[in-house]
């Protein structure tokens, strides 16, 4: 009896020692377990602190880019404004042009009519031929009219 004592005890022994290698193993393998979890929670939280910097950054071009356009579309609406405030502007010249051209028309016209009524059908007033006109006219000595000064006077 002894001795299936002894070989319970070293049966039990053995059990032991096996149990505590495979206790020791198991702890290994928790602890590399364990040791995996804390690198891969520790690449998720290095993940997540870039797809927030990258968040950020994003914001911060979208802010300064809608900043660009608003400065822009401004830019253009006032030089829009300006470019139909000078068009207008021509336009109004260009306008008063062609009055003043009207009214010159019709004042040597009128300057015309004074020679005679022919000058009523005429479709354009030739200025030069009636400045010469009048100069011949100026320089005859009419009734009433001062005499010529002497130069050598």
């Amino acid at each position: 009896m002894i001795t299936s004592l002894e070989q319970e005890v070293q049966d039990l022994t053995s059990e032991r020692d096996e149990a505590i290698r495979e206790k020791q193993t198991l702890e290994q393998d928790l602890l590399a377990t364990t040791n995996r979890l804390k690198n891969k929670s520790q690449e998720a939280e290095a993940k997540a602190s870039q797809i927030e910097l990258l968040k950020k950054e994003k914001s911060q071009s979208e802010i300064a880019l809608n900043k660009t356009i608003t400065e822009l579309r401004t830019k253009y609406s006032k030089q829009g404004k300006l470019l139909d405030t000078e068009q207008l502007e021509g336009k109004k010249a260009f306008e008063s042009l062609e009055q003043l051209k009207r009214e010159y028309s019709s004042q040597l016209r009128s300057i015309n009519l004074l020679f005679g009524f022919e000058a009523e059908s005429y479709e354009a007033i030739d200025f030069k031929k009636l400045y010469a006109l009048l100069k011949n006219i100026a320089q005859k000595e009419l009734p009433g009219s001062f005499p010529k000064e002497n130069k050598d006077d």
